[in-house]
């Protein structure tokens, strides 16, 4: 049999190696990116959350005014505001009405 003769080196191994390098790098770079969308997701779920709470509190506030704006109209609409004083005859005082709502937006 004959001997083969090395060929001076081994071109393939060499460019084997390369193309697993390039090939480790890109999936390194494809790892850290979704690695920052995780993140991402992470602190937009923590802003939804802050927001969601906010958006609760200006809907009990919204509420709690238009309920104070119905106090308000009924009783600038059913309740007198002027009365006499019989005492007098002629003359009018102005006539306390009952509001047992808080003021639109000061909290309690």
């Amino acid at each position: 049999m004959q001997k083969r003769k090395k060929r001076g080196h081994n071109w393939f191994a060499y460019i084997l190696g390369i193309v697993v390098l390039i090939c480790l790098g890109i999936i390194a770079q494809q790892e850290y990116k979704i690695y920052q969308l995780k993140q991402e997701k992470a602190a937009t779920e923590a802003r939804i959350d802050a927001l969601s709470e906010k958006h609760a509190n200006l809907e009990a506030e919204r509420r709690e005014c238009a309920d104070n704006k119905i106090v308000c109209y009924a009783n600038g609409t059913f309740a007198t505001k002027l009365i006499n004083d019989y005492t007098a005859g002629t003359t009018t005082t102005a006539m306390q009405t009952f509001n047992p709502l808080c003021c639109c937006g000061q909290n309690k």
